[in-house]
């Protein structure tokens, strides 16, 4: 690594990066276990109620009857 590279990853403190200052922070996001358990956070928007199934229900708005726009009844 030439000294310009090891320059932009100099710390706060005037110290050059090195791997242990790297490898030694805290992991912010950790793995997910393994064994495939749910976590403990709340569902921040859990699901409603289920929805009716639209291809089953009645109809809320029926067709209006054709209009007789000539008068003759048919």
């Amino acid at each position: 690594m030439s000294e310009n590279q090891k320059d932009k990853k100099a710390t706060a403190t005037g110290e050059a990066a090195t791997d242990e200052n790297i490898t030694t922070l805290e992991n912010p996001m950790p793995a997910p276990p393994k064994d495939g358990a749910v976590t403990t956070l709340e569902n921040p928007m859990p699901s409603g109620p289920a929805k009716p199934d639209v291809r089953t229900m009645e109809n809320p708005m029926p067709a209006p009857p054709a209009l007789d726009l000539d008068g003759d009844g048919k």
